[in-house]
């Protein structure tokens, strides 16, 4: 829903391959596509714009650290490239965003059995509401599919946009965790 509750933006899924981004108009009940092959979206807190995700998920889809996010502005409708990665969140001032992108240099060579990029570990990054600025916050050491099924994640900002909640998965244990389980050792 967007920030004064005008319209509302949704993800069709087209086809096994294929999602569009769509934003129906409440009162009209006008829906207009957006983009095609769009996942991640997120409203600017002045609700004129959307940062969203282009992600070709084909066969054929090219390495997964080259995917952009994009800004569409709904008074020119066009969309213009954003930052270099995916799934975009604007903090609640909107002088910033927060997004993921897959390290180079950690991507899993083409041929791999999870696939072209796939074996990537994830970054997180903040930036300037323009995508300019940009910041490495977050390190992960896991696969980029884990964005996909949500196991890593930005949840969103606080409301003073000074923090991000976010889901990151460890293969790490707590001090104490399984311990005495006499099922595992604890390095399991």
């Amino acid at each position: 829903l967007s920030p004064y509750g005008h319209r509302l933006a949704f993800i069709r899924d087209r086809d096994n391959d294929h999602t569009d981004l769509l934003v129906l108009d409440l009162a009209s009940r006008e829906q207009v596509t957006l983009a095609e092959n769009a996942l991640w979206f997120s409203w600017h807190p002045d609700g004129t714009r959307l940062a969203y995700s282009r992600v070709d998920l084909s066969e054929n889809a090219p390495d997964m650290s080259q995917f952009q996010s994009y800004v569409f502005e709904l008074a020119s409708s066009e969309s213009q490239p954003l930052v270099h990665g995916l799934a975009p969140v604007w903090s609640p001032d909107g002088q910033r965003l927060a997004f993921v992108r897959a390290d180079p240099a950690r991507i899993v060579e083409q041929g791999s059995e999870m696939g072209t990029g796939m074996g990537a570990g994830i970054d997180l990054y903040v930036a300037n509401a323009d995508g300019a600025g940009e910041e490495r916050l977050f390190q992960s050491q896991q696969p980029l599919g884990s964005l996909f099924f949500g196991l890593e994640t930005i949840h969103g900002w606080s409301q003073d946009s000074q923090e991000l909640l976010i889901s990151v998965v460890t293969n790490r244990l707590s001090a104490g965790c399984g311990e005495d389980t006499g099922a595992q050792p604890p390095e399991d």
